[in-house]
């Protein structure tokens, strides 16, 4: 029985931080391979600062009902 594969060279553009639970491998429209990693993240508070930030989605008009 033979098998269908494809042979590819790894390009790494970072270490992993820890042991991936999945990958989804894929190409894009020009043909060009990729693979996505699933892993752990680790998070940290940042410090405060006693600033705040807005973010503009960039809605146009706002809806409003009564």
């Amino acid at each position: 029985m033979s098998g269908r594969g494809i042979v590819l060279t790894v390009v790494w553009s970072r270490p992993l931080p820890d042991q991936p639970s999945s990958v989804r491998v894929y190409r894009d429209s020009l043909g060009h391979w990729y693979a996505s990693f699933v892993v752990p993240a680790q998070t940290e508070p940042l410090p405060a600062t006693g600033r705040v930030i807005g973010v503009d989605w960039g809605v146009a008009e706002a809806a409003t009902t009564t």
